[in-house]
């Protein structure tokens, strides 16, 4: 897996202690239909996307430190498409969308479009790959998670929004 954006946690973004944010272990940090105007940098610790289908938690990846989190959200202004929580300790660095966008508009109008076509064909990917269930003909055994953990992400998926 290529990580772009290592180079930004290990240099400037690192260096602002208030774009750090830490969760524990099986905390929340997006809900499936969320809007959220930051996007995430995973810092240290893991982060599993996850969906629930039929009261089953469909595991659809894990990320790590270098990785993105929400990025077709902010990019796209779309709302999340799946769970996103904590697997373990973990920091992020929380990046506003409005800076992002500030960086894209400093950049030629190619950059821009670029991010745009990236973001929208991974979308699309991500559509086709639940509209035909091909994630149950992947191999994830390197993804698979204990009942346990199951049925934590099943309670937190379901728990009423305050």
């Amino acid at each position: 897996m290529v990580h772009l954006f290592m180079g930004l946690i290990k240099e400037s973004t690192m260096s602002s202690e208030q774009s750090i944010v830490r969760f524990s272990k099986h905390q929340m940090i997006l809900r499936e239909g969320q809007s959220s105007s930051f996007l995430y940098l995973v810092k240290t610790g893991q982060v599993h996307l996850y969906n629930v289908e039929n009261k089953n938690i469909v595991l659809q990846e894990v990320l790590g430190p270098g990785d993105v989190v929400n990025e077709i959200s902010v990019i796209m202004k779309k709302s999340m498409h799946a769970f996103v929580i904590a697997a373990n300790e973990t920091e992020l660095v929380k990046i506003e969308a409005n800076e992002i966008r500030s960086a894209m508009k400093e950049s030629p109008d190619w950059v821009e479009n670029i991010f745009k076509t990236l973001c929208l064909r991974l979308d699309n990917t991500n559509k086709l790959i639940e509209e035909h269930r091909l994630l149950n003909q992947i191999d994830r055994t390197n993804i698979k998670m204990d009942r346990e953990t199951e049925l934590v992400y099943l309670k937190l998926a379901t728990a009423q929004v305050s």
